[in-house]
């Protein structure tokens, strides 16, 4: 075979995967924040009185066509609703914080595949199926929160669960020798999927169909949750912890 010709394997898909989330995730941050800061260096001009409101929204019913509503008063303006100003009901903050930790869960499982392939080629392989299980559970669970997509999200990762506490404390007889150490490539992977869990749980009795909502900002948890994702698997990428 000639030497320019490569061939992609396994490992090569799973750093794919890994890289791929972790610059996912920046993007996203990029998104959510680069507005606010946008908006911040120059902020809209904020009416200074009554008047000055009151020709304002008369300019906006003139750019819309709409005269015929009346002026509002300060007075009878309304506060707008809890749910466009922090992001609705809570199942729509729980949704993409469980959908950003399974993300994050799945760039860890695929970041420690290659070495485990190098070791064994079933753990290898169950690192790479855990990857590509939460990817999917991931694209379900932001389409819809039906029992079915949040029971085996639950059931899923306390199976995973399960197994990396009999890996870290007794082993697994004929795959690992003996306990495994505690590292924090697993130790965060693990906090991931234990929110996970915590937030189908919280979600189950809330299956109504979600539907995009145009306009609401993003709660700030979510951003917060968000970024610290990203920050703890881009961390854990370029410190050389052992995988």
């Amino acid at each position: 075979m000639s030497p320019l010709v490569t061939t992609t394997g396994p490992a090569d898909l799973a750093h794919l995967v890994h890289y791929g989330i972790v610059a996912a995730g920046i993007a996203g941050v990029t998104a959510l924040l680069l507005p606010a800061v946008l908006e911040r260096a120059h902020p809209a001009r904020q009416p200074v009185d009554e008047h000055d409101r009151r020709v304002g929204e008369l300019r906006e019913r003139v750019s819309h066509g709409d005269l015929t509503r009346p002026v509002t008063t300060g007075a009878a303006r309304q506060p707008k609703p809890a749910s466009a100003t922090s992001g609705g009901h809570p199942g729509e903050v729980l949704r993409p914080v469980v959908v950003i930790s399974s993300l994050a869960a799945a760039g860890v499982h695929a970041a420690v595949a290659p070495p485990h392939l190098r070791e064994s080629a079933l753990i290898g392989a169950f690192f790479v199926a855990c990857a590509a299980a939460q990817l999917i559970w991931a694209a379900l669970a932001w389409q819809r929160r039906t029992p079915t997509v949040l029971w085996s999200g639950i059931v899923g990762n306390l199976a995973v669960l399960a197994l990396w506490l009999v890996s870290r404390t007794v082993g697994i007889p004929g795959i690992a020798g003996g306990p495994e150490p505690i590292g924090p490539w697993d130790l965060t992977c693990a906090l991931w999927e234990v929110v996970i869990v915590v937030g189908c749980l919280r979600m189950r009795h809330d299956t109504a169909p979600v539907e995009p909502q145009r306009g609401v900002p993003v709660h700030p948890f979510v951003v917060f949750w968000l970024v610290l994702s990203v920050l703890g698997l881009g961390l854990l990428s370029v410190s050389g912890a052992a995988a």
